[in-house]
């Protein structure tokens, strides 16, 4: 991380200023259909320095299930009935679980779920997300697509937590949609209200911390 950190800044000098926020942690990766998780989870390995798989083959073993019409944009997808939180990945299923596909593919990570409603208000809330990221640690937020990017398509939508200004009460996150914008700055409390209003009810914040590989196994 302290290695990536660099290379941001070193980005920045080079070249000019406030083409890119320049404190942010992250290279920003965009999403194949339906695949905001996995290349959400593919900007935080990157960042760790682990290697990289396609979104594709990390996103089935997550549960990917897609639409029909979208299965052409695949080399060979996953495609079923529409899930109430929309096409995508399907974690909330124990033999998609996370924690399982990481063990699976041997990607040395580990992931803790903090359930939005799990936060007794909105100070818990911003105190969390400040020391993790104060302490440097990667965070992906899954919430509702709706309330985030005002449509009504009832989607889930993932991203990773960038960055927290809590006197401005904004928080930053890098958004892997193709349509979107990779840096967005939303206030605190359309945030609070989009991963509140996430589809199934449970959106929530997943805190990913590195494992030792040699102890991959006992971690998960």
């Amino acid at each position: 991380m302290k290695r990536m950190s660099e290379i941001l800044k070193s980005v920045n000098r080079l070249f000019m200023k406030n083409i890119i926020p320049k404190d942010t942690r992250y290279i920003p990766l965009t999403q194949q259909n339906s695949c905001c998780v996995p290349t959400s989870l593919s900007m935080v390995m990157y960042r760790q320095g682990l290697p990289l798989l396609p979104q594709e083959l990390l996103g089935y073993h997550l549960g990917l299930i897609l639409d029909k019409k979208h299965k052409d944009l695949f080399w060979n997808a996953r495609t079923g009935k529409r899930p109430a939180t929309g096409f995508g990945t399907q974690m909330h299923r124990k033999e998609f679980s996370i924690n399982a596909v990481f063990k699976k593919l041997k990607i040395p990570l580990r992931a803790a779920a903090y359930p939005i409603n799990s936060f007794k208000n909105k100070s818990a809330l911003i105190s969390f997300i400040g020391h993790e990221i104060k302490t440097d640690q990667d965070l992906v937020v899954l919430l509702a697509s709706d309330i985030l990017n005002n449509t009504k398509k009832h989607n889930g939508h993932a991203c990773v937590i960038d960055r927290i200004y809590t006197s401005r009460n904004i928080i930053r996150l890098v958004d892997p949609a193709a349509t979107q914008a990779k840096w967005r700055e939303i206030s605190l409390d359309k945030f609070i209200k989009a991963v509140k209003s996430h589809p199934t009810g449970q959106g929530r914040i997943l805190a990913l911390a590195k494992v030792d590989e040699r102890k991959i196994n006992h971690y998960h």
